[in-house]
């Protein structure tokens, strides 16, 4: 069986998240820049996702200003390079 590709539809797609910590837990989205996966007789045979991580949003604080603070950190160093 031939190995086929199935391409993301990045408009359609995107990743829900949750962070936990000690104290408790945080949740948002990033969006999909661009994917695709390889299928062989049914089985994920591969795959590349790139993900747009400036478009992260965080879904549980509604604080506009905490809201930035905390996106700002999730971009720093100690999260994601």
């Amino acid at each position: 069986m031939e190995t086929k590709e199935f391409i993301i539809d990045s408009a359609k797609s995107r990743i829900d998240w949750i962070g936990k910590k000690v104290t408790g837990a945080h949740n948002g989205t990033i969006d999909i820049k661009e994917g695709s996966f390889l299928i062989n007789e049914g089985k994920p045979m591969g795959g590349k996702v790139i993900i747009a991580m400036s478009s992260i949003n965080i879904l549980d604080v509604t604080d506009p200003a905490t809201n930035t603070q905390f996106a700002g950190h999730l971009a720093s160093d100690d999260f994601f390079l």
